[in-house]
């Protein structure tokens, strides 16, 4: 996440935090917090280690309506791969 993205945006629009929608990956987790603490905003990561089975359920039922546009764990894509196409 480009750090510039988010200057200046606090005293323009109210921000406060930043959510990341990271369910397993430190990576992306740590990463968007080092952002949340340069710039003095709180990191928010509700997804953080849920179950993803349980997640997808809850979303499922929901009636989510959402657009994968990249899915960063090739193991979950195998596992989850036959179940779409029910």
């Amino acid at each position: 996440m480009p750090e510039y993205a988010l200057e200046g945006a606090d005293e323009k629009e109210a921000i406060e935090a930043v959510s990341v929608g990271a369910i397993l990956s430190d990576y992306q987790r740590v990463r968007v917090e080092n952002v949340c603490l340069r710039l003095g905003l709180q990191p928010l990561a509700y997804l953080w280690r849920r179950d993803q089975e349980s997640l997808l359920s809850e979303m499922i039922k929901s009636d989510l309506y959402a657009i994968l546009i990249k899915v960063a764990a090739f193991a979950a894509v195998l596992r989850l791969a036959p179940a779409a196409k029910n």
